[in-house]
């Protein structure tokens, strides 16, 4: 099973509400319609297998921290349930994920292609969006231990609730290169 990337474009749209009805049965309200992925100010990374989406996730310029080249990663990210251990490894932390190993990268790429200095992402505080957002903090507070992001507080952001965390990406990109030597 390979996996591809490919930055949305309309002729996906078929695809994508495919996924986003899957995403309505399982109760991962974020993405359950075209409309709750915000298109018209995100762009999002669709990861296929064959010609199945089975992951999203997106990137947006962003103007809640320091107003210049901010962007926000990770925004909207998720994986169908089937999919969540798709390398199937437990060491290190993060190397069975497709949203570490395939979303982010993809996203931090599309930022800095478009002037990126800054790569935020939030995790909401009122974790009631999806059956897996609750896990989303303590992920965060490891990736945190290992270097790779950095805690900047709590905001309102959308009108909701988040904390806020900043990404390295050379630390970022280190950890990957080594969970790849490894494969």
């Amino acid at each position: 099973m390979d996996l591809a990337v490919k930055i949305y474009d309309t002729s996906q749209q078929h695809e994508l509400i495919n996924f986003c009805n899957e995403c309505k049965k399982i109760g991962y309200k974020n993405n359950e319609s075209l409309k709750k992925l915000k298109l018209d100010r995100v762009k999002y990374s669709c990861i296929y297998d064959k010609h199945k989406i089975i992951a999203i996730s997106g990137t947006h310029h962003v103007d809640y921290y320091t107003g210049k080249h901010d962007w926000g990663v990770w925004y909207r990210v998720v994986i169908l349930p089937e999919y969540h251990t798709y390398f199937n490894q437990t060491r290190p932390y993060g190397s069975s994920s497709i949203a570490f190993r395939i979303c982010l990268k993809e996203n931090i790429l599309f930022a800095k292609k478009h002037g990126a200095d800054v790569f935020l992402f939030t995790t909401n505080l009122n974790n009631d969006q999806s059956p897996k957002m609750i896990r989303q903090n303590s992920h965060a507070k490891m990736f945190e231990k290992l270097g790779i992001i950095k805690y900047l507080g709590e905001r309102d952001i959308f009108y909701t609730p988040q904390n806020l965390w900043e990404i390295n990406i050379n630390n970022y990109f280190n950890y990957i290169d080594k969970i790849n030597e490894n494969n």
